[in-house]
Order: C-alpha cells, then sequence, then structure tokens
C-alpha cells in the first residue's frame, strides 16, 4: 500500500537588477548590478526498511549576470567602454546519493556523496587588466567528489 517513495522538486529564482548612469570610466561598472541565480532540486527517496532509507537527487544551480562592487573588471570596463558586460556565468550541476540507518529511536547515522561539476561560461576576454592578480580566472572550471557522514543522537 505504501512504497515509501517520497519525491521533490523545488525551484528558486531571484533577480538583482540596479542599472547605473555612470560611464565606464567613472565606475559605472562597480554600481552596476544585473545578476541572476536559479536553483532547482529534484530529489527522491526510497524507505526499503523501517530502519533504511536510500537517497538520490540532483540539483542544478544558474548564476549569470553582471556584479563587480571591487572593480576588479574595471579595466575590462574602460578598455570596452561596457557597464554592462557578463562577468559571472556559471553551471553549477550536482547528484548526489545517500543512506540513512535509524539505528534506534533517537539515534541515526546518514552518509552522503555528492558531485560536484561547475563549469564557468564568461570568456577568457573578460579578463581583469594585464598584469592583475587573477588575470586568467576566467573560464574557471572545477569538478569534485564531496564525502559527509552525520551521526544524530536525539536526548
Amino acid at each position: 500500500d505504501d512504497p515509501g517513495v517520497k519525491l521533490d522538486v523545488s525551484y528558486e529564482r531571484s533577480h538583482w537588477f540596479r542599472p547605473s548612469a555612470l560611464s565606464a570610466n567613472f565606475g559605472g561598472s562597480q554600481n552596476a548590478v544585473d545578476l541572476t541565480s536559479e536553483y532547482i532540486n529534484l530529489g527522491a527517496q526510497w524507505k526499503f526498511d523501517p530502519a533504511w532509507t536510500l537517497r538520490g537527487g540532483c540539483e542544478l544551480v544558474l548564476f549569470h549576470g553582471h556584479h563587480d562592487p571591487g572593480g576588479l573588471y574595471n579595466g575590462f570596463a574602460v578598455t570596452s567602454q561596457s557597464t554592462n558586460f557578463t562577468n559571472l556565468d556559471s553551471t553549477q550541476t550536482i547528484p548526489s546519493l545517500g543512506i540513512d540507518w535509524q539505528m534506534s529511536k533517537n539515534t541515526t547515522w546518514s552518509s552522503e556523496i555528492r558531485y560536484y561539476s561547475t563549469r564557468d561560461h564568461v570568456t577568457a576576454q573578460a579578463g581583469l587588466g594585464s598584469g592583475a592578480r587573477g588575470v586568467t580566472a576566467n573560464p574557471f572550471n572545477w569538478e569534485g567528489p564531496q564525502v559527509s557522514t552525520e551521526f544524530k543522537l536525539t536526548f
């Protein structure tokens, strides 16, 4: 009657926007903000035994737009005479698999493995200028696993 399956789906979107009338020479790039963040989560749980639950899912994080409050991209803004170029544009995918063990009424042990894959879509031309620290930061791609475990004791 009860297969012990639970499905989760969630979506969140945020957009921060503040235009600027300043030119690139007068800090328009630092003043302008146009960022969009989207988060999608798909998950499933299967309680295949009263004490055991298997979990799996995938998260997708999309982040793109313009935000340069410290003026790191000011050299690029002045050279290109642009204040609204994209300097943040990444996609992160995080599949996961986990297991929960209800050892007793007040004791639970959980373990999970997640694999992060981050892809940066900002072109290398949107650099920090010659001689600047991190000038080759774009594109920034990274991937790797994360293994976590948790022991809960309720008293």
